[in-house]
């Protein structure tokens, strides 16, 4: 790992962990979340911070943030659901609440979105094992319907110059605010004080807003959960960082209407992650917790359990660092040591990166 990496990392760690008043041989639980905790170095550093902590990661830890939505909306009736006290309920202090709504529960993350589902057919019925949908965040416009997912993906070399991708850098965000990045096959323009997409199609060039391009992938989530369940659903609870600002919230708000959600909730991610660990672990009455998320951005939240209830203590983020970021170092030190001469054009580095990516979330924690 780059020694600057590190030392960005455990600043988020460190300065969490002081807003909390918390010494580190205090923490409990250290629960991993986010793609980039398969990464042994990741896993090493978080050891050797806490060495005397319980150190737990789900075996796909990208899923961990959907799961815990889902769930979420399985143990509560979300229509009513209030997040402003900071104590909230585990998942053993509800048990079945008999409302007989299905559940889904949407991670809006970086490279893919990753989505939940629990059937639910009564008050007394279990949890099933949920459908889990990871969909990478790209969509094609090569033909006269929109592609989006593993289809765009896999057909990048092909379709390159029609794919829009990285939309998590752009929604929400003011012209200004927008680092336009020069590898783009699309461009950002400015159309009466709005941000839009100049991407190409199969009818020439055109300005595609970041919400249509955002409830293409959320529809098509929509569209998948609706054919398994053979009914129209209308409920998602979409987990969010507690950072996003109120115009990020209002663009994914919209985005989600454009696909056909009719009732859209916000959830933070600290919260919907808790969830699925609590309801998979046993976790200690009077424990103190460290959520560490390592996705689009590097998080670390603390939060105690008492009494059957999450308290949030602190949090803390570095919007600058992610997982694109070493994904990117570990391209660069490929192409400089096994392709040193070689020209590359944006849709091999794509493609690289692309490779990268699946050979990453494609692994187990045993394979590391």
């Amino acid at each position: 790992m780059s020694e600057s990496y590190k030392v960005r990392i455990l600043k988020v760690i460190l300065q969490s962990l002081d807003k909390s008043n918390l010494q580190k041989d205090q923490i409990n639980y250290v629960l991993q979340v986010g793609g980039g905790c398969r990464m042994p170095m990741i896993k090493d550093l978080l050891k050797e911070v806490f060495p005397t902590a319980d150190h737990r990661c789900m075996l796909n830890p990208d899923w961990v943030v959907a799961n815990g939505a889902a769930l979420f909306a399985y143990y509560l009736n979300i229509s009513k659901f209030e997040l402003n006290d900071k104590r909230l309920a585990t998942p053993s202090e509800f048990g079945n609440c008999g409302n007989k709504s299905n559940a889904v529960g949407i991670d809006f993350g970086s490279s893919k979105v990753c989505a939940s589902f629990i059937k639910r057919n009564g008050p007394s019925a279990a949890i099933s094992d949920p459908k889990i949908l990871s969909l990478p965040s790209y969509v094609a416009f090569d033909g006269i319907i929109p592609k989006c997912g593993k289809i765009v993906v896999d057909r990048i070399q092909h379709n390159f110059e029609y794919s829009v991708f990285d939309i998590h850098r752009i929604f929400g965000k003011s012209y200004d605010e927008i680092i336009q990045d020069p590898d783009w096959p699309f461009k950002i323009v400015k159309h009466n004080d709005k941000v839009y997409i100049e991407v190409k199609t199969i009818n020439g060039k055109e300005r595609k807003s970041p919400e249509e391009i955002i409830s293409i992938l959320l529809h098509q989530i929509k569209t998948i959960f609706d054919d398994f369940q053979n009914e129209l659903l209308t409920d998602a609870i979409i987990s969010i960082p507690s950072y996003f600002s109120e115009k990020q919230r209002f663009a994914l708000h919209e985005a989600a209407t454009l696909a056909g959600w009719e009732n859209i909730y916000f959830l933070p991610e600290f919260i919907a992650a808790s969830f699925a660990y609590l309801n998979e672990f046993d976790i200690s009455n009077n424990s103190n917790i460290l959520i560490f998320n390592l996705g689009n951005t590097v998080s670390a939240c603390i939060g105690r359990i008492e009494n059957g209830k999450f308290k949030f203590l602190s949090d803390e983020y570095n919007l600058h660092l992610g997982v694109h970021d070493f994904d990117k170092e570990l391209i660069g030190l490929f192409v400089d040591t096994v392709m040193p001469k070689c020209d590359l054009t944006k849709l091999d580095k794509k493609y690289l990166e692309q490779k990268f990516q699946e050979i990453k979330h494609t692994q187990r924690d045993d394979a590391w």
